[in-house]
């Protein structure tokens, strides 16, 4: 898939230095595959929460959630926002 607002994924590389590890390696998945759909999607993300085309990824070993938007057929994820997940 292409992603989008890259620069929102810098951000919070910035930001949070600590979950580096853990939000470079949702893009290298995200990044490196080709998604069908919703349920295609869910076998390799299973935690994802979605409504319609929006989904919400929480990064695991962090508190923060990646917001996105994704259309399937042309591939492109774009990144919302990324920010600490409401508990």
């Amino acid at each position: 898939m292409i992603v989008v607002s890259r620069n929102k994924l810098v951000n919070a590389l910035e930001m949070h230095p600590t979950a580096n590890q853990s939000l470079l390696g949702w893009y290298k998945v995200i990044s490196e595959s080709k998604f069908s759909s919703e349920q295609d999607l869910r076998t390799t993300f299973s935690g994802i929460n979605s409504r319609e085309d929006r989904f919400d990824f929480s990064i695991p070993g962090t508190d923060l959630q990646i917001r996105t938007l994704i259309n399937f057929d042309t591939q492109v994820t774009y990144i919302e926002t990324i920010r600490p997940s409401r508990l």
